[in-house]
């Protein structure tokens, strides 16, 4: 697809839909998202969208001939949405979130007079709305990356650091189930539709989003091959992954439910919203509320623990942590090492091995001692 061109105005449904040319992956491909409720607002919308890719085009995404001494906040923030969009970002929908409430709060700030304080005011008015540590440690990120932006461009002559108000990865999760649990949850799941989804998934810890993202043409049946595309991957590269025994078995069940072009779906639609990893769609999160409450399982537990569970489970296995981390799609060791958890009983093993090897010591240190004497 070329830049050219004016986009295009659709109806689905009660809404209107625009689409528009975008810049990722080295090519130009076609973007679609909804344009409003009226053909309006999906024209007025497209009019924006169109002049910020031909703004792409002529390499002028930043303010033209900013004057520094009125430059905000704000105006670095939008220019860095600006950009988001026009590379096709799949997390468009919360970093559009983020970018505005970074706006909501300091965006009147002069950029030559941010200092401390523009950290101190952030914290303080998201704090105030009742927010987590970790979501205003994303809106500090978004803040540095606008100022790493704007000196790329040329705009400033100086970036910030901001330092984050939670410790490293002080937010992570560590749930996961054992196997029989697994089993259970997926035997106590109702919705035909769900169970694959969460059978296929505790097989391969791929992420939510790749897998309702795969379609039947990406089944290589012949082969016994499915591909992750790489405008669904959240690295950006398609990765081919085998199909096997027990993965064969759910896409043929998947076969004679098949609606549409999705392989996962709930009544011919993705199991989840948009392109990011996203939360399931409202049906499918009453499904995995009533398989959590009859497996007994803990209420805590969302549907993304199966990658950890996945994941730890293939290390139990012996799996070498190069095909683990081609399964889960990571890049770095150092990522994936933080989705292998250690249970209890791993911990109690670990002890006991080591209790073991200690007697050994003490036991040759007695005799050696014997026969010295």
């Amino acid at each position: 697809m070329t830049p050219y061109g004016d986009g295009y105005i659709y109806r689905r449904g009660t809404r209107f839909w625009i689409g528009y040319p975008i810049f990722r992956n080295g090519r130009w491909e076609s973007k679609q998202e909804k344009g409003g409720r009226t053909e309006a607002e999906a024209k007025k919308k497209l009019r924006t969208r169109m002049d910020e890719v031909r703004s792409i085009r002529r390499g002028q995404t930043r303010p033209e001939a900013p004057d520094l001494h009125k430059l905000t906040v704000a105006d670095l923030m939008n220019t860095y949405l600006i950009e988001a969009r026009a590379r096709g970002i799949r997390s468009m929908r919360t970093t559009t979130s983020h970018v505005n409430q970074v706006v909501k709060a300091v965006g009147d700030m002069k950029v030559l007079t941010v200092g401390p304080h523009l950290r101190e005011r952030f914290i303080a008015i998201r704090r105030a709305d009742g927010i987590s540590n970790a979501t205003i440690d994303h809106g500090l990120e978004y803040i540095t990356a606008a100022f790493r932006l704007a000196k790329a461009q040329g705009v400033i002559g100086w970036v910030i650091t901001i330092r984050p108000v939670s410790k490293a990865k002080a937010n992570v999760r560590h749930a996961f189930i054992e196997p029989d649990e697994l089993a259970r949850l997926i035997a106590c799941c109702d919705d035909e539709d769900l169970r694959d989804f969460l059978d296929f998934f505790g097989w391969t810890s791929m992420r939510p989003g790749e897998l309702s993202s795969l379609r039947w043409q990406e089944y290589d049946e012949e082969a016994q091959t499915i591909t992750v595309r790489a405008a669904f991957a959240k690295l950006g590269e398609s990765r081919a992954l085998p199909v096997f025994g027990p993965l064969v078995a759910i896409l043929d069940r998947r076969k004679a439910v098949r609606k549409g072009e999705f392989i996962f779906h709930t009544h011919g639609f993705r199991f989840t919203r948009g392109n990011e990893q996203g939360g399931f769609q409202r049906p499918m999160v009453a499904a995995w509320n009533r398989a959590v409450a009859k497996a007994k399982l803990p209420a805590s537990l969302r549907p993304y623990d199966l990658r950890r569970t996945a994941i730890t489970l293939m290390d139990r296995a012996g799996v070498p942590i190069a095909v683990r981390m081609a399964w889960a799609g990571h890049r770095f060791e150092t990522t994936h090492m933080d989705y292998r958890q250690v249970s209890l009983e791993e911990m109690r093993e670990g002890l006991g091995k080591l209790e073991t090897l200690r007697t050994e010591s003490l036991t040759k240190l007695l005799r050696f001692s014997e026969r010295k004497a």
